[in-house]
Order: structure tokens, then C-alpha cells, then sequence
């Protein structure tokens, strides 16, 4: 019994600081879409749902990396919608729940990824678990507007 309260203080703090790692902040959507059209920065929505397990290993092991915060801060507001939840949230002005706004966007597997430009238009969607240096170079790519002048495996080229 003492070992097992032992293992549960030992293991509660280090999930803990785990969230406190995050390299970059979450915000909300509407706050994130206000300060993007005056920043300039892109908005990227991590569409998740809590029982997916890849999307779990992003909040663990890629969104901890400082060079996806260094990437993330550079570019985009970033924005957390649970595609399960009624939640409300606003978008473009508009009142919607998460799980709408999941199916408007046509969110079928998580987890997915949305950029938005800074005006809220849709600029594209990746899917699925990417490790760190996959998903910044996938960042860069659309944070840069790369994606505007060139393909994927040509900006690619040399950097994976």
C-alpha cells in the first residue's frame, strides 16, 4: 500500500509539469482570430478528440519540444477543439460547438490539423500523429506560405 502511494506521488507531479512544458500557448479560437488579423499570423486548430491515444503523444511528446514552440510562436495562435464537445466557440463571428465546427471543417480522424489564414479562410488540413520534426517542417511550410509558390517534397527536400 505504501508503495502504491509512493508511485502515485511520485508520478502526479511529473504529469503535472508535463503541461507546464508546453512550448507554446493555447488560446481560445475567437481570441486567437482577433489577435491573428492584427498580427498576421495564421491560426493552426489541433482537432482532438480525448480518448486518441496519437493525440495524447502530440500534447506529450511534440508540443513539449521548444523548436515546435520556437515554430508555433513565429507563425501561428494555437488553438485546442475537442471534436466531441458541445462547447461553444466562436468562429468568424459566428456561434458554434466544437463537434460542429469539427464536421463543417470535415474532421473525420484525429489527430487534424486546420490553418487558417489570418482573415479565418481555410487554407488546409493535415491529418494524423507527426513527430517533431515532421510537424514543424509541415508548420514552417504553410507558416511561411511556402505551400503558396512550391510543393511539399520540393520544400522538403533535404530537411527531414
Amino acid at each position: 500500500m505504501r508503495f502504491l502511494l509512493l508511485l502515485l506521488f511520485i508520478t502526479l507531479p511529473v504529469g503535472a509539469l508535463a503541461q507546464e512544458k508546453t512550448a507554446f500557448a493555447y488560446k481560445s479560437l475567437e481570441q486567437a482570430q482577433t489577435q491573428a488579423k492584427q498580427d498576421g499570423k495564421k491560426v493552426v486548430l489541433d482537432m482532438y478528440a480525448s480518448w486518441c491515444g496519437f493525440c495524447k503523444r502530440m500534447v506529450s511528446e511534440v508540443y513539449v519540444d521548444k523548436s515546435v514552440g520556437v515554430t508555433m510562436d513565429a507563425y501561428y495562435h494555437f488553438v485546442r477543439v475537442d471534436i466531441e464537445s458541445d462547447n461553444v466557440l466562436q468562429y468568424n463571428g459566428r456561434s458554434f460547438s466544437m463537434k460542429e465546427l469539427a464536421g463543417g471543417f470535415g474532421v473525420r480522424s484525429t489527430p487534424t490539423y486546420v490553418f487558417l489564414d489570418s482573415e479565418g479562410k481555410i487554407i488546409g488540413a493535415q491529418p494524423g500523429f507527426m513527430p517533431v520534426p515532421m510537424f514543424n517542417l509541415v508548420l514552417s511550410f504553410v507558416g511561411s506560405d511556402a505551400y503558396k509558390t512550391q510543393k511539399f517534397d520540393d520544400f522538403s527536400k533535404g530537411k527531414l
